[in-house]
């Protein structure tokens, strides 16, 4: 994980990254956004070629990255009539089979990230119906904590346990590495905070109160709580998503010892799952090795009599007014 240094200026803040990136050649990177200070607007769009082509418009790759720019581009203009764009920055890390794109601006903030996500869905509704498919357009907003690939890092496939498909720079081709982040230090670009289009109605701040799929912030704190006890370090946690709602995914962020494995891992990532109230960590390395139809090798988390004093008083409901 990178701690950014504020007291340092932004161009020795660039040196250490390319540094780091340099160090860690063909190793992932990525920016952790948790918490919910103002960030800039980012639509994740993941295309495969396969489904590109089953589309009745027949579109070609080039069509289909410019109809999602432009989207990105028209609900910033509706959302502030004075955005600059010549502030957007688009990064691509397509290849062959898949078109993938991130697309964000360095021009303004919205307020939090339950307005990022109002703005993703915005973004959808411009494209044709053929691609406004949830795959498609991740609203990678729609969670407290996330992650987003950092420019010059490759992604990191699990299947194949390779990093693939570098992210390049493709406007501003000139632009820092600051311009591809989400919530890059010294940001001082405004924040649109007034805009209709994005006023959060009330059920979507209660969703947002209580985190996604009925993941409370309490049993959030409890699953980091877990790790800990099981000294199980180098990663990032994530809420579940609406599609895997009892499975917390686990990001590497550094290298650590896996217990499963009993090796370090510099790059695999890791997951636990929710299972009613018992919760077991899972190795994508340990499950592509193991033996066809052999179950899954996992480990089970458990708490100390002390820290589970603390969590059963984290746990107790808090109604929402």
């Amino acid at each position: 994980m990178i701690v950014l240094n504020q007291d340092i200026s932004l161009a020795q803040i660039a040196d250490e990254i390319e540094a780091i990136l340099s160090d860690h050649e063909g190793h992932s990177l990525h920016e952790i956004i948790d918490g919910d200070e103002p960030l800039r607007p980012i639509i994740d769009f993941d295309l495969p070629i396969e489904m590109l082509n089953a589309i009745s418009s027949k579109l070609s790759d080039k069509q289909a990255k410019n109809t999602f720019c432009n989207a990105f581009r028209d609900v910033c203009l509706e959302i502030f009539p004075k955005w600059d764009k010549k502030t957007i920055s688009i990064a691509d890390s397509s290849d062959a089979k898949k078109i993938s794109l991130h697309v964000s601006t360095f021009g303004t903030r919205l307020p939090s990230i339950a307005q990022v996500a109002i703005f993703t869905e915005l973004v959808r509704k411009k494209l044709p119906a053929g691609l406004q498919d949830k795959g498609i357009v991740d609203n990678i907003a729609n969670k407290r904590s996330f992650s987003l690939q950092m420019l010059g890092s490759p992604k990191y496939n699990e299947k194949t346990e390779k990093h693939v498909r570098i992210k390049k720079a493709i406007c501003p081709k000139d632009g820092s590495i600051f311009d591809f982040m989400i919530r890059p230090p010294n940001d001082e670009s405004e924040i649109i905070d007034n805009s209709p289009l994005l006023a959060v109605p009330e059920t979507e701040s209660v969703k947002y109160a209580n985190i996604s799929n009925e993941t409370t912030i309490a049993e959030f704190e409890l699953v980091e709580t877990l790790l800990q006890e099981a000294s199980i370090e180098g990663y990032s946690l994530s809420y579940p998503s609406e599609n895997f709602p009892d499975k917390f995914p686990l990001s590497r962020i550094s290298p650590s010892h896996c217990p499963i494995c009993d090796r370090e891992h510099n790059s695999d990532n890791a997951y636990i799952i929710r299972n009613k109230k018992s919760y077991s960590f899972f190795c994508y390395r340990a499950n592509n090795n193991r033996e066809p139809s052999s179950r899954k090798l996992l480990k089970k988390l458990t708490i100390s009599e002390t820290a589970l004093d603390r969590e059963r008083k984290l746990l107790t409901p808090v109604k929402l007014e």
